[in-house]
């Protein structure tokens, strides 16, 4: 079974100064699932763009491969 990995870069009703990105893997392909692995990462830009590449590292089990 495939998994679905998914980045929010929205607004989402945050009011604060800090950048917060949320990460969440998702088992198959269409979001509905079960939330394998969840995080939510708030501080500065590069911290957390750091924390977001390395939620993906970590979730990711297999190459990319361009389908043409």
């Amino acid at each position: 079974m495939g998994t679905k990995q998914n980045l929010s870069f929205n607004k989402d009703n945050y009011n604060q100064d800090d950048t917060m990105v949320c990460c969440r893997l998702w088992s198959g392909k269409d979001k509905v699932g079960t939330v394998l692995d969840t995080a939510r990462y708030i501080g500065s830009l590069a911290k957390v763009f750091s924390n977001a590449l390395n939620f993906i590292e970590r979730n990711t089990k297999t190459a990319w491969a361009k389908v043409l």
